[in-house]
């Protein structure tokens, strides 16, 4: 019966999901050569363990991560930028960051694809200790843009933080394909994406006697809600559009 010892602890984590565990997925890119070297792969919680055979050496492990949908590469920055991305990773090297290093200065071609990258992971065929590998993925930053309908469109609105601050430009009139008017409130600066955003934003309406608060909390964007532009010239910008109502 073979023994079979530990010879790598992969964590993964990513910025959208914080500190819970994200819903990634790892396999060997080519199962058969997996299975030729004996080796098993199993998931332990956050992790996922690659075990070998104990008097084996372990030279070179490729594994493909992937998310449950497209909609995880969309959010994740250096995805679709020059293919798929590959990232070997050298001994004694234990953790990496996927995002670094790749502004985004031209549209993404992620299409229906799931999967984020690979990673190829060399071992020293000297060292039979269990290696520790920490990969984290970085989330795009968006501008928030709430879409704001009905109230008095003369009126002014403003969206604020609990201390006031207004970190969102001046609302722009537009009109939706309904033919409905829409005051757009767009963020100064992008906002990483978060699946749980510690931001909170409130819309108010100043007055002569004080602001008048509208909504106290507004909603946060949902991933779906994201599209991309682009200047000649300029990065690629991310906005996330959130419709809300007034009376």
């Amino acid at each position: 019966m073979t023994d079979y010892v530990e010879r790598l602890r992969l964590t993964l984590r990513h910025d959208y999901w914080g500190d819970a565990s994200p819903p990634l997925e790892v396999a060997p890119v080519d199962p058969r050569a997996f299975a030729a070297q004996d080796l098993l792969l199993r998931r332990d919680g956050d992790a996922v363990v690659i075990l070998a055979p104990a008097d084996a050496g372990l030279g070179k492990v490729t594994v493909v991560v992937s998310g449950p949908d497209a909609q995880v590469p969309w959010l994740t920055k250096g995805v679709g930028l020059d293919g798929l991305q590959v990232q070997r990773l050298k001994p004694g090297q234990d953790s990496w960051t996927f995002g670094e290093g790749y502004p985004a200065k031209r549209p993404r071609n992620i299409g229906d694809q799931a999967t984020l990258g690979l990673l190829e992971i060399t071992f020293d065929d000297g060292d039979r200790a269990a290696r520790h590998l920490t990969v984290r993925f970085e989330s795009i930053d968006v501008h928030w843009a709430y879409q704001v309908t009905g109230g008095d469109t003369q009126k002014e609105l403003e969206v604020v933080t609990a201390d006031g601050a207004a970190p969102f430009e001046k609302p722009l009139a537009d009109t939706l394909p309904t033919g409905q008017p829409v005051r757009i409130i767009r963020s100064k600066d992008p906002i990483p994406m978060r699946a749980r955003p510690m931001q909170r934003f409130t819309l108010r309406q100043p007055g002569p006697f004080g602001p008048q608060t509208l909504i106290r909390v507004l909603p946060a964007p949902h991933p779906h809600s994201i599209n991309s532009s682009q200047s000649a010239g300029e990065p690629v910008q991310f906005q996330a559009d959130i419709f809300v109502s007034i009376a």
